[in-house]
This record gives C-alpha cells, structure tokens and sequence, in this order.
C-alpha cells in the first residue's frame, strides 16, 4: 500500500510553498500532498486538526515567532516533525545564533536551506518521516465506509467491522456515525446515549483525547461509539472542520477509527476521505447501483484517494434471486477488483431489532462471519504494517528543467560548499550561541 505524507508550509512567503513543491521527489510507493497556510494561528490549527506528518517554518531574523509557533505546534501535534527553512545570509545576522537555540529548544529537529534543492529536501524527508516513524507510537488507523446509495447495507458493515475489531482488542476501537442526517448506529447497538457526535464537534477546539472517551458511548462488548445527531438541526452544526479535528483527536486515542458515512460526496465526505487510511466502497449487485457506480468512484478517485487505498466490498443484503450478477460481472462493470464479497445472512435483520451485532457470533469458518473475519484481519493489518520502511533517494538526473534550475540555484547559494559543511555552518552558529549564554550566565553569578 501506498505511503501518504501531508506536509505543511507556514509562511507569509508564497515562494517557500512553491520551492518544497517543486522538490519534492518522486518516489514508488509514496505519495506527498503540500499544502501553503499564510495564517500562523491556522497553521498550528490544520497541524491539530489533520494529524500532519511535517510541518515547515520559515526561519529568519524578521520570524522571531517561529519557536513560539513551533513549540504550539509540538503541543498540539506530539507526532508532527518541524522543518526549518532558512536563507544563506540568516546565518550571518547578528541574532541568528540565538533564534537558531531557541528553535531547538522548540523541538525543530531539522533544517533546509533556501532556495529548496530535490537533493536536500530528499535527505529531510527520508530523515524526518520515513526513518522517524518507528521512533513514535503510530497513530490508530481510519477506515471509511462510504458509497453513493443508502439501503445496501453500508451501516451494517460499518457496525459488524467495529464491533468484531472491538472484540479482539477492547476499548481500542470507536465507531463514528457520520451519516449525518440518517445514522442509526446507535438504535442498532441498543444505545441511547446523552452525548454523540454532535458534542464532540462543538467542543472541537478543547478537545482531548480524554475528552473524547468520555463523550463516546461504551457498549457492552468493548465498543466505542460517537452516535450521529438525532435530528437534522443538530446535523447542520456539524462541519468539515469540526469533523476532522473529531477524527485527528480519535486516531491518537485509539488504535481502530471506524467511520460510517452519509451517501453524499460533501465537505464533511471529503474531510473523512481526507483522513482515511483506507476507504471500503460498499456496492450490490443491483443493475442500477452498479451502473451508477464507476462515475463516483471516478469522483471520489479525483478528490486524491489512491487507487490502493480504495476497495470496493461487493454486498449481498438479501437472499439469492433469479437474474442476479455475479461478482465476476460487478467487476468488470466497475472496472477494478472486488475485494471482499459479504453474502447474505438472514439473522442480520433479526439482530438489527435486538441491538445486537450479529457479526459477535457468527460462525467464522463460513458465509457472513468467515467473510466479515477476512476483512477485519485487513483492517488489523493496516496498523500492524504501519512502519514498514520506503527508501526515499534523491532525484535522479530525470529531472524537469525547472526543478534543475532550482537545484542548480541552491549549488549556487552555497559558494561551491557541500551539504556537511553548511550544517557544520548551522552548528556553529549553535556552538556559538550557547557560549554567549554561558559567558552571560557567568557574568550574572560573577555580579
């Protein structure tokens, strides 16, 4: 599977956003997504918010908040790595030395110099996200159940999964009803709790991990749930922004982020999307829900999902009839794999009633149990192969001309030194500011 990694450029400089971008490399397997924020304050907000693997600062005398902001963003985002970007004549300012301390102490743990070169940018990120991600606890995997037709079993596949990952880890899995205007994960758990998701969203911006536990809803079996709004005022206070903040905070509390959709491309859709490690598109073999299906799973493909983060699960919500397509027709039509076929179980619908999950005791060596085991197993692995290691190598000469130009405009910035020597330059500096700090600190035990 794919690696997706978001970085996060917090400058008033434009040209910084521009200079990470047309550096990055190109690598198989990984895929990076940039995104420029102006605002410091929203800056540290998106690095909250959306679980963000790196995050770059400009450093520059004229910045002297960048360890503020940084230490802001460390708070709030333990996981999030801090690039510095820096000019060649910050090393020369007069209070460059002592800004450079300051950044550390803020938990900056590497630096770029300007303009951006592919080689350089590179080495930080095979620094900084590939081979750092071992050194933190890996955040709880989203998955998303999403598809453009309600009544073909979607919720209950949502449900089933949650509540049988539930079962082979305890209190580690939450399920989110973000079918906004027709959730009924809670009626089909037996729940009626006082808060859901709708409170967890209005606190969005105090919310915790512990916060968060409180407001979910435990079942009986080990399950958490954050149960959808009971009506549709109380859905329209929910927003894109609200939801991924719910999100960002669950996946830190929670090893199994379960998300049941509303079957609408929206905001809020694409907040989730945004956020998912993998998102199961949900179809039957119905004629017209099969034909309607290639054009949004074009749709939801171009809003960035990668190919191997979409799978489509091929449902079977009621008995065997006469004339019904086979999964080796829904997938030529679809033009993809089917990659997991759930058949029909008739205690489904009695389990509904009761509020319990038919999935919890189900047999599991054949039909809807085997099948649904198949698919959690899936899931599990997605947390368990989360920190297998993808080399990233500096670009190749296969480089656009005007990603070569920027790469010879850095060789240029540097006056023919190499990369060891300018960081030795940055350590210097280092090595300077903190023998200023000393003789100042010797100076007041003197007096």
């Amino acid at each position: 599977m794919d690696k997706s990694f978001h970085l996060l450029v917090i400058s008033s400089d434009p040209g910084l956003a521009a200079e990470v971008e047309d550096a990055l490399p190109v690598v198989p397997g990984v895929r990076f997504l940039v995104q420029h924020e102006r605002d410091e304050r929203r800056g540290v907000e998106l690095a909250r918010d959306r679980a963000l693997d790196l995050v770059v600062l400009r450093l520059e005398e004229s910045e002297a908040r960048l360890p503020e902001i940084a230490d802001a963003i460390t708070r709030e985002s333990p996981n999030t790595r801090i690039v510095a970007a820096y000019s060649e004549d910050f090393l020369h300012g007069e209070q460059s030395p002592q800004l450079l301390i300051q950044s550390m102490r803020a938990h900056v743990c590497d630096f770029l110099r300007r303009p951006v070169s592919p080689p350089e940018l590179g080495g930080v990120l095979d620094r900084q996200l590939v081979n750092a991600r071992a050194a933190v606890r890996a955040d709880g995997r989203v998955v998303a159940f999403i598809s453009n037709k309600g009544g073909i079993g979607k919720t209950t596949l949502s449900l089933s999964t949650a509540a049988l990952l539930a079962r082979r880890h305890p209190d580690r899995v939450l399920l989110i009803d973000a079918s906004l205007q027709l959730g009924i994960c809670g009626s089909m758990l037996d729940l009626e709790p006082s808060t859901g998701l709708v409170d967890a969203c209005r606190e969005a911006y105090r919310l915790d991990t512990t916060l968060l536990r409180n407001l979910s809803a435990p079942t009986r079996d080990g399950l958490r749930v954050l149960t959808a709004p009971r009506d549709a005022i109380q859905a329209a206070q929910i927003d894109e922004t609200a939801v991924a903040r719910v999100i960002g905070v669950a996946r830190r509390a929670f090893d199994f982020v379960i998300v049941d959709t509303f079957p609408v491309v929206d905001g809020v859709t694409m907040a989730i999307l945004d956020l998912s490690d993998m998102a199961y598109v949900v179809t039957s073999d119905l004629v017209p829900i099969v034909q309607s299906m290639p054009a949004y799973i074009e749709v939801v493909a171009g809003l960035g999902v990668p190919e191997d983060r979409l799978r489509v699960i091929l449902n079977q919500p009621y008995p065997s009839f006469a004339g019904q397509l086979g999964a080796g027709v829904v997938s030529e039509r679809l033009g993809r794999e089917i990659a997991h076929e759930i058949p029909f179980a008739k205690k489904l619908l009695s389990a509904a009633n009761l509020g319990r999950p038919y999935v919890l005791h189900a047999p599991t060596w054949y039909g809807f149990g085997r099948a649904m085991l198949r698919l959690v197993k899936e899931i599990e692995a997605l947390h368990e192969g989360s920190e297998e290691t993808v080399e990233i190598a500096p670009r190749g000469p296969a480089t656009s001309a005007k990603r070569g130009a920027r790469a010879k405009a850095a060789a240029a910035s540097t006056n023919g030194r190499g990369d060891d020597e300018h960081y030795e330059a940055v350590r210097d500096a280092a090595r300077r500011a903190r023998r200023a700090n000393d003789g100042e600190a010797a100076g007041e035990a003197a007096r």
